[in-house]
């Protein structure tokens, strides 16, 4: 069956670690594949706020899934939107008022922090970001918050997950983990993007290299672990490609007959 869609994860797959660069393999052969009709989706942990690359914003993308999944869009067309339950959010915030867990609030129109913590600045620099204002955590009481970054351990991450059943945690780095809505992850976003161009899963493809991947190499026909990718992902993966730094997506596509 002809591959009609490419989703791509965005940190250590499309873009390296060691540099936050683009290479020019992965940038030929998403060309190619544009060229030939495929569809090319980002599908990333990140908020549409944090997609500051200039390098991943010149690639033509048909359409964005952001906050793993919760807020895709193209252009200025929204194709799904799902937060986290308000209970959840009023959960934490009461935990919150005596616990100390550095936390990132993502809402639709800003990101902010509720402290300064060297965790935060180790994650910030990782992913290459800027850093965040300042505010108490119920500044997001009545907005929608699509996406939380919970920074600490399993052991952090363990009594807030008993406060907030309608949520789930997907941990990428041990630095911190994703909170988003129970019944979210990016293969949900990965389904609402394939049914808004009316593609079937199996004609998709899907690069990834963190535990939030998982869900959407699962979804699509074929599923690739970059060879930096956790030995989780590569398990759930159909094919484990070289690395991000030695032109892992150009090499997969050139097997599987993309390009």
């Amino acid at each position: 069956m002809p591959c009609k869609a490419i989703f791509f994860d965005m940190d250590g797959t499309l873009t390296s670690l060691n540099g936050h660069s683009v290479s020019d393999s992965t940038l030929e052969a998403l060309r190619i594949a544009k060229e030939q009709g495929v569809k090319l989706f980002l599908a990333t942990g990140r908020h549409h706020l944090l997609l500051l690359n200039p390098m991943v914003n010149a690639i033509p993308f048909d359409a964005h899934l952001t906050a793993n999944g919760q807020f895709c869009y193209k252009g200025k067309e929204v194709i799904r939107r799902h937060p986290i339950p308000k209970t959840d959010i009023a959960a934490l915030v009461r935990h919150l008022e005596t616990a100390r867990n550095p936390v990132m609030f993502q809402t639709e129109h800003e990101i902010f922090v509720n402290m300064e913590d060297p965790l935060i600045d180790a994650a910030l620099e990782l992913i290459d970001v800027p850093r965040f204002p300042i505010r108490p955590p119920e500044t997001c009481l009545g907005q929608d918050v699509f996406e939380l970054l919970l920074f600490g351990d399993v052991e952090v991450e363990e009594p807030v997950m008993r406060i907030m059943p309608g949520s789930k945690a997907v941990r990428w780095v041990p630095l911190f983990t994703d909170i988003i809505p129970a019944d979210g992850g990016k293969d949900v976003g990965v389904a609402a993007v394939l049914g808004h161009y009316g593609i079937d899963p199996a004609e998709a493809m899907a690069f990834g290299d963190g535990h939030n991947d998982i869900s959407m190499l699962r979804h699509v026909g074929l599923g690739v672990a970059m060879g930096n990718a956790a030995q989780a992902v590569k398990d759930a993966a159909d094919h484990v490609t070289d690395s991000v730094d030695a032109d892992g997506i150009y090499k997969a596509l050139k097997y599987f007959g993309v390009i």
